[in-house]
């Protein structure tokens, strides 16, 4: 109903990044009721999905919600942060392959046998194939051929990169990896500039949790983009809300 299980937790994020937002600008006692029930329901969701995508990303959401006064310190936890960490996320796995090394610890916290999540439950043969596409033709890419199932397995079938960038530059190539970051870059400067508020703040974890999700899975940019253009334009709600506390305050 909602979306295949490795690809739910992009919509609980949204949820909960959107009634945090209608809080942040106008609080009701009624709605903080609300986003603690839905954590709840999400959560278990989540965890019901046994999903590692699910569960990676879901992480961060509720170390947000459960603790914010360590979450919510701007200085440390910031837009930047967030990407700073996602890139070390990739150089761990693409260049040291931290999954094999510490099997155990992912064994049992994923829930996975050892060979499946030395693998990542295939990902890196579907990663590794994915690369040597997108070398046969890296400047514009393959194409889209309306169907994500383009990289080789080795059961002789068809499967997604399961990492969207990957799967951008295989469909578009470098030329259009570059768009997506130029068009990338201009969401964390103002969320920067912005990081004291808590929208600015609740955007900035939705961003990085969403991106985790992206980086197992290629499911399209679709969740991503609706959080940029809150994020573009949270200097926008801050405003919003400053309106809102005024005229509360001349009632």
């Amino acid at each position: 109903f909602l979306r295949h299980a490795n690809q739910l937790s992009p919509i609980y994020i949204l949820t909960m990044v959107m009634l945090s937002l209608r809080n942040v600008q106008k609080k009701h006692w009624l709605r903080s009721i609300l986003i603690a029930g839905m954590l709840g329901v999400c959560t278990y969701m989540i965890y019901y999905a046994e999903s590692g995508s699910n569960i990676a990303s879901w992480i961060p959401i509720l170390v947000y919600y459960l603790f914010p006064f360590i979450m919510k310190r701007e200085i440390v936890f910031n837009v930047i942060t967030y990407s700073l960490a996602y890139i070390g996320v990739f150089v761990s796995v693409f260049v040291f392959e931290v999954q094999k090394k510490y099997t155990d610890i992912f064994v049992r916290l994923l829930k996975k046998d050892a060979k499946r999540v030395e693998n990542l439950s295939g990902r890196i043969d579907l990663w590794d194939n994915a690369i040597e596409m997108i070398k046969e033709k890296p400047v514009l890419g393959r194409g889209m051929t309306g169907d994500y199932n383009i990289v080789p397995t080795a059961r002789d079938g068809l499967l997604s990169a399961h990492n969207q960038f990957l799967q951008l530059t295989i469909e578009g190539g470098l030329v259009s990896l570059f768009v997506f970051c130029l068009t990338a870059f201009f969401v964390p400067v103002k969320l920067f500039k912005e990081r004291k508020n808590d929208a600015a703040k609740v955007i900035s974890i939705g961003i990085f949790s969403i991106a985790l999700v992206l980086f197992s899975e290629a499911m399209g940019f679709l969740d991503l983009i609706i959080l940029f253009a809150f994020g573009y334009n949270v200097d926008f709600i801050n405003k919003k809300k400053s309106k809102t506390c005024k005229k509360e305050t001349a009632l």
